[in-house]
């Protein structure tokens, strides 16, 4: 006889007791993500610089090292070779001078880090999202009644939108706030989203946006690997871009071209 290991008072499972609402919200959970500005850009810039000249160095110190072994090899039995001493001469400077670059390069990067600010974000609904934008559109044409009637075309107008609703996803969608000490801070609002902004070059800015954008659309990715293989597999999550306007959820950030004087991000 087959022991019936029901608890009283919790059934198991089954068709005539399985409650849709329980399991959803026993079952769901929304990703998170998160995204480092540098703030201190100067050193960020410098960096850029050192990478550069470490890398060509050790190119320089790599062509080096195989003519001091080739004229190694022709020149074997040779007491005196003033070419390879040369040679060596060149090479012990070549390390002076990247064990100097290396050293600065690592004080360039704990400068870096030590000036960083971490944004968590919490992925919502994409009805959410759309929200949040459509809310924002309004919002800024409210604020900004010179931008009525502006074109498409009108690089100001765009740039100025994408910048507002930006901040606004930064506002609605971060839940804290990580400081390289290791302390954790109330999100920002609006307005100090939109000081954060005003704070970034604009190719720190465009991969802050990249990132919100990508983080919050996202989802699709790993549900179409993860649905991968089975019959009639596919993601029917909606995607949001910040490159593209969602039917019917109004406009999205568009993506405003960086200022190449700037520099790569960091």
């Amino acid at each position: 006889m087959t022991q019936n290991t029901t608890v009283p008072g919790n059934p198991e499972p089954g068709p005539d007791n399985f409650s849709f609402e329980d399991y959803l919200e026993g079952k769901s959970t929304f990703p998170v993500f998160e995204h480092t500005a540098y703030l201190d850009q100067r050193s960020g810039a410098e960096l850029g610089a050192v990478y550069e000249e470490l890398e060509e160095l050790v190119s320089r110190l790599t062509s080096i090292e195989a003519q001091i072994r080739k004229r190694s090899e022709t020149s074997a039995n040779a007491f005196v070779d003033s070419v390879r001493d040369d040679l060596n001469d060149q090479r012990a400077d070549l390390e002076e001078q990247i064990t100097k670059l290396s050293t600065r390069r690592d004080e360039l990067q704990k400068k870096i880090v030590e000036s960083s600010i971490t944004l968590v974000f919490q992925v919502k609904t994409p009805e959410e999202l759309g929200t949040v934008t459509r809310e924002a559109s309004r919002q800024f044409h409210k604020e900004n009644p010179n931008y009525k009637g502006a074109s498409e075309d009108d690089l100001d107008y765009i740039t100025a939108r994408s910048r507002y609703t930006l901040t606004a996803q930064i506002a609605h969608f971060c839940i804290e706030v990580k400081l390289p000490d290791g302390r954790v801070a109330p999100p920002p609002t609006r307005h100090g989203a939109d000081l954060l902004l005003k704070k970034l070059i604009s190719s720190e800015t465009m991969r802050l946006m990249e990132s919100v954008g990508t983080g919050l659309s996202a989802s699709r990715d790993w549900a179409d690997k993860l649905d991968a293989g089975f019959p009639g597999g596919g993601s029917d999550v909606e995607e949001i871009s910040m490159g593209a306007a969602p039917a019917e959820d109004g406009e999205v950030v568009v993506r405003a071209p960086a200022d190449h004087a700037d520099g790569a991000a960091l």
